[in-house]
């Protein structure tokens, strides 16, 4: 039947014409021609079966357990009848994809009949969907223990209370205890105690018990530090990159006080930004945290005013300019065009008056920071026509006859249009 020859959903079956005793036709890549060393046969991937994958690596990477079952230690343990048992099958399976993974030396194989008998026991895992690769590795554990569990018949036992003993003397009972109804290899080799200790919050009783574990869960530690690229926009050089590495809880303030002692720039006149598209989505405060960060790549500017950045009530403030060209696009219509903008170049910022600034000073700033800051790989936008050739844009609805008028609240952007 279909069943017992283990076919499941999305295999291919081939099919060989010919003499009986030609050789026979392997499907394509079911298997690597090329030799590895033992041990080191890869496996393939079942639909999403990576956490199997990973599990059955994890476990043939220990060398008692491999040795036990590829010299047969583990023939005369296997129990048959235990009923939390799976009658010796996982045992037996996974000593067949052992003796695969050690003896073949193939570059990889397909694990399809070890997954076929988890699957035939625990439905849960016979699909070709993603499962956690430790409730994976537990299971499997379990399931050896109990096919390799040499007490054919379990005892009752009673839970062992420390009774006001010492805690080596509870622990060694409680063990003993546990052993009266397991008894593997698995028990040996990956088995130990939790001691839990509980309060009564009604009486203040204390209970201390030792409960045996298959496995340790334990949290990955966390980076302590984060690391940034910073594009660093001199008014002096070209633009060069620098990296950063920083506490998890600092400030933007941190990153700033860095980039002073590599550039030469005194940290109040830094402004930190992030840059996605040559556009300016964020720009940071002294106060703000790292953690704010999305982007790691971030672009840092130098800028003529020793203001504070984080105070808009200043004489001076910081405006952000971005570039952009205007590109003729035919409309859906075809008889007319519609403009489209393209945004080009490395931002950049300058430091402004608040009032009296005239259009004449303005260009003259910002002729003098692209001067300093852009860079320019298309030959088409030479330098002497992107500091002449611009028409400037306010994004801010509050201007009137002064670019800057003293009753701006908020911090205004610069768009440069090159003709």
């Amino acid at each position: 039947s279909l069943y017992s020859a283990k076919l499941m959903n999305g295999q291919s079956l081939y099919v060989q014409q010919g003499e009986v005793n030609q050789s026979p036709v392997l499907p394509p890549n079911s298997g690597s021609s090329k030799k590895v060393p033992p041990g080191l046969t890869g496996l393939k991937n079942l639909g999403n079966t990576c956490f199997l994958n990973s599990a059955i690596q994890c476990l043939s990477s220990i060398p008692q357990l491999t040795s036990y079952f590829l010299n047969g230690s583990y023939i005369p343990h296997i129990n048959r009848t235990n009923p939390l048992g799976k009658k010796g099958k996982v045992a037996e399976e996974y000593s067949t994809l052992i003796k695969k993974l050690w003896y073949n030396n193939l570059e990889s194989i397909a694990p399809i009949d070890f997954k076929f008998t988890i699957g035939e026991y625990l439905p849960a895992f016979s699909g070709y969907g993603q499962h956690d690769a430790q409730e994976f590795l537990a299971y499997v554990l379990d399931a050896l223990h109990e096919d390799l569990n040499q007490i054919r018949d379990k005892p009752l036992t009673s839970p062992v209370e420390d009774e006001n003993r010492h805690d080596e003397v509870v622990s060694q009972e409680a063990w003993e205890t546990h052993l009266k109804r397991n008894k593997s290899v698995i028990v040996d080799w990956f088995q130990g105690q939790f001691k839990s200790k509980v309060v009564c919050p009604s009486c203040d009783k204390v209970s201390i018990t030792f409960d045996p574990f298959n496995y340790l869960a334990l949290p990955l530690p966390s980076s302590i530090s984060r690391s940034f690229c910073v594009v660093f926009a001199s008014l002096k050089s070209p633009l060069k990159k620098y990296w950063i590495k920083v506490s998890r809880a600092a400030t933007i303030s941190d990153i700033k006080a860095q980039l002073s002692i590599k550039t030469e720039v005194e940290a109040n006149r830094i402004v930190l930004t992030e840059v996605f598209n040559h556009r300016i989505q964020k720009w940071f405060t002294d106060t703000d945290s790292v953690s704010t960060i999305q982007n790691l790549d971030l672009h840092a500017y130098e800028i003529l005013s020793r203001a504070n950045s984080d105070s808009l009530l200043l004489e001076e403030v910081v405006v952000p300019i971005v570039h952009f060209v205007s590109i003729p696009k035919l409309a859906a219509s075809r008889d007319k065009y519609d403009v489209k903008q393209k945004y080009l170049f490395t931002p950049c910022f300058i430091s402004l008056a608040r009032s009296g600034l005239t259009y004449n000073h303005l260009r003259e700033k910002i002729q003098s920071v692209i001067r300093a800051t852009v860079f320019v790989e298309d030959e088409i936008f030479q330098k002497k026509t992107l500091e002449s050739n611009f028409s400037i844009y306010l994004i801010d609805s509050n201007s009137n006859h002064t670019l800057l008028g003293t009753s701006s609240k908020f911090v205004l952007n610069l768009s440069l249009i090159h003709i």
